[in-house]
């Protein structure tokens, strides 16, 4: 069997939207990145790195369309954003690239109109203030004003992806806000509901103990220092 560069490249490829469970994302408004990361076993929680372009109010949330692109390249960004649905969140796979930028202004503006909820990536952006008056969350690795990449188109969309150091399928639950970005699959999003609000209730008895000052959380700290065989001088 013969190949030339015209045949069709292995993995280049898109995928449609897969189809979304029927859950209310405003369901999670109480919750944070942080609360999601601690009921995850502190998993599903991407990269220090990644963090807003400009600050958000209240956490982003929506499902997520993945994207793989070649370092630098945002041909697959474009036809990803044609796609998604008003509410959705692009989270794409730079594979930490340090040297182009795959969005600016103009795309910003663009996802302003369809009612993008968020960028997510793992690589660099352009126009800050572009973007911040486009409006649209953007949580990347930095900002560069070098363009992006041209002519190299190749990648995948909606295909599960590498982005931050966690695995994201199309369709999961995108988190962002100024700590991080959490990824949920979505059968794990009614429980995670149900534990983040025994959470909120739990931090809240916490900070709210019947005798003011005394803190649960120092019991439970001494109880474990002494578990673990720690000497602790008298008065101390």
């Amino acid at each position: 069997m013969s190949f030339t560069w015209k045949d069709a490249r292995l993995g280049y490829t898109v995928r449609k939207r897969p189809p979304t469970p029927n859950l209310d994302l405003e369901r999670f408004k109480d919750l944070f990145t942080s609360n999601c990361s601690d009921i995850m076993g502190k998993l599903m929680t991407m990269d220090h790195r990644i963090k807003p372009v400009f600050p958000v109010e209240k956490p982003v949330i929506g499902h997520a369309i993945t994207v793989m692109v070649h370092p630098g390249a945002n041909t697959m960004v474009k036809k990803a954003m044609e796609m998604a649905e008003p509410g959705d969140i692009i989270v794409v796979n730079d594979w930490f690239d340090r040297n182009n930028a795959l969005l600016g202004g103009i795309m910003a503006e663009m996802a302003a109109a369809k009612g993008i909820a968020a960028f997510v990536t793992d690589g660099l952006v352009r126009d800050k203030e572009e973007l911040e008056e486009a409006g649209v969350p953007v949580f990347a690795l930095g900002l560069t004003p070098i363009a992006p990449a041209a002519s190299r188109p190749m990648g995948q969309i909606n295909t599960p992806i590498s982005c931050g150091g966690i695995i994201v399928h199309p369709g999961d639950i995108i988190m962002a806000d100024n700590t991080g970005i959490v990824a949920i699959p979505p059968a794990d999003a009614e429980l995670v509901l149900e534990r983040g609000e025994a959470l909120i209730k739990k931090e809240w008895d916490w900070l709210h103990p019947e005798e003011p000052g005394k803190f649960a959380i120092y019991d439970a700290t001494n109880a474990e220092l002494e578990r673990t065989g720690c000497e602790i001088e008298p008065g101390a």
